[in-house]
């Protein structure tokens, strides 16, 4: 599945499209985890709105969520995670990766569209 991965110098793009596997989301993550200033960013979005298929297991999303949390346990580690799906199936694993999550410097939310992503990110939406 090809991906694309973009650094706003605020946060971190991740557009997915065609069938979304584990790998394709350790892949991506692993990127954003390598770049020498990843801690620094305050946002990300990560955009699944033209995926087609999903391939993805329950125990990878969950251990996903637990290599987030313990990321952004040590400071400055705040950050709010937009995850973009309309999919039934995608956003069940978006939800899956929400309630996941051991930790309180990571917000997560799920969105039927970027716009919406960005006024939350940009406070402008609970």
């Amino acid at each position: 599945m090809p991906y694309q991965l973009q650094d706003t110098g605020a946060g971190f793009i991740a557009e997915f499209s065609g069938t979304l596997t584990d790998d394709d989301i350790t892949t991506a993550n692993s990127e954003i985890f390598s770049h020498p200033m990843w801690d620094l960013r305050s946002y990300q979005i990560w955009d699944f709105l033209t995926v087609d298929a999903v391939a993805l297991s329950e125990e990878n999303i969950q251990s996903t969520s637990d290599k987030d949390s313990r990321a952004f346990e040590v400071p400055p580690g705040k950050v709010k995670i937009a995850l973009v799906a309309t999919a039934p199936d995608m956003v069940e694993f978006c939800n899956l990766y929400i309630e996941s999550l051991g930790t309180d410097h990571i917000t997560a939310q799920v969105f039927p569209d970027r716009e919406q992503a960005y006024e939350w990110i940009n406070g402008r939406k609970k």
